[in-house]
C-alpha cells in the first residue's frame, strides 16, 4: 500500500558530494519501473528542489518507494543528504 503523499508538490533536500551526479528516485503502486531525476553533488552544500511532476506516471496519493542513487557505473562514489523535506511549494 502506497503512503499518500498529494499534501506535497515537491521533494526538497540539501546534497554535498564529489560532484558527480546522481538520482533521486520515485514509485508509486503499480508501477515496476521508478522515475528517475538526475542531480549534482557539489563540494559545497547546496539545496536541491525537484517537483513531483518530473516524475512523470508517479501518482503521488500512492507513493511506495522513493530513493537515492549512485551509479549505474561500477565504482566510488560520495554524497551526503539532509533535510529531506516534502513541501507543497
Amino acid at each position: 500500500q502506497g503512503a499518500d503523499l498529494s499534501g506535497a508538490r515537491m521533494i526538497r533536500f540539501r546534497v554535498r558530494g564529489d560532484g558527480r551526479k546522481y538520482t533521486v528516485s520515485m514509485a508509486s503502486t503499480g508501477m515496476t519501473i521508478p522515475r528517475s531525476v538526475l542531480f549534482d553533488a557539489g563540494a559545497e552544500w547546496k539545496e536541491v528542489a525537484i517537483p513531483f511532476s518530473a516524475f512523470a506516471g508517479v501518482d503521488a496519493s500512492a507513493v511506495t518507494m522513493i530513493g537515492f542513487n549512485a551509479g549505474p557505473q561500477p565504482g566510488d562514489y560520495r554524497f551526503e543528504i539532509a533535510d529531506v523535506r516534502l513541501v507543497d511549494r
